[in-house]
């Protein structure tokens, strides 16, 4: 006796016309040490593709990370000659602010030397004393717009904080001294931190 069975036989139904998908398929080599990194991804997101989509993303996310850290990279290197720019222009001031303080003191010694000696009837005496005045005038003017122009405060770009003159200390090189946020220590640019390096006062 002859029996036929006839077993039904499933066809996968065709792909939607509104798939969201581009149907490609891409063949990937994996070797036995790969194998186990892609079943758990596959655990973890629940299909090999999901896997392999969403190791894409962050593949990309993380270029778009770099990008952006090369442009703080800049603009931190930007800001960076900026601020010595500042401390530069700072010391220079500084040390011309010193300077006519000098000649103001020395101006100021003369004049009373001239006062006490001249005499009231000395025309020379009244004429030395009349252009130490206008030298005293002058010098005051041009502290005043020193004292104007020069900043109360530095920046320690190590610590992140504003440093008053009290706070800094000096170290003696060849030429001259540069001045560095004390607390902070004498730390010049480094790779991974900052400099706390203040401005620099030439000897001549």
């Amino acid at each position: 006796m002859c029996m036929l069975i006839h077993v039904a036989k499933q066809t996968p139904a065709p792909e939607p016309l509104g798939s969201p998908y581009l149907r490609r398929r891409v063949i990937v080599e994996l070797t036995l040490a790969e194998l186990p990194l892609l079943d758990e991804a596959e655990r973890r997101h629940g299909t090999k593709r999901q896997a392999i989509v969403s190791a894409l993303e962050v593949a990309s996310h993380s270029a778009e990370l770099e990008r952006e850290l090369a442009g703080a990279q800049v603009e931190r290197a930007r800001l960076e000659a900026e601020l010595e720019t500042l401390r530069k222009e700072q010391a220079a001031g500084e040390k011309a602010r010193e300077r006519l303080a000098r000649d103001l003191k020395k101006a100021k010694g003369e004049l009373a030397g001239a006062r006490e000696s001249a005499g009231s009837s000395s025309r020379s005496g009244d004429l030395r004393e009349q252009a130490l005045e206008r030298l005293l005038s002058e010098s005051e003017g041009e502290i005043k717009e020193l004292e104007e122009q020069i900043f109360d405060k530095l920046f320690c770009a190590r610590c992140g904080s504003w440093v008053s003159p009290d706070d800094f200390a000096w170290t003696q090189c060849e030429g001259g001294a540069y001045a560095y946020h004390q607390a902070c220590g004498d730390h010049g640019s480094e790779l991974m931190k900052s400099s706390s390096w203040l401005g620099w006062q030439s000897d001549s």
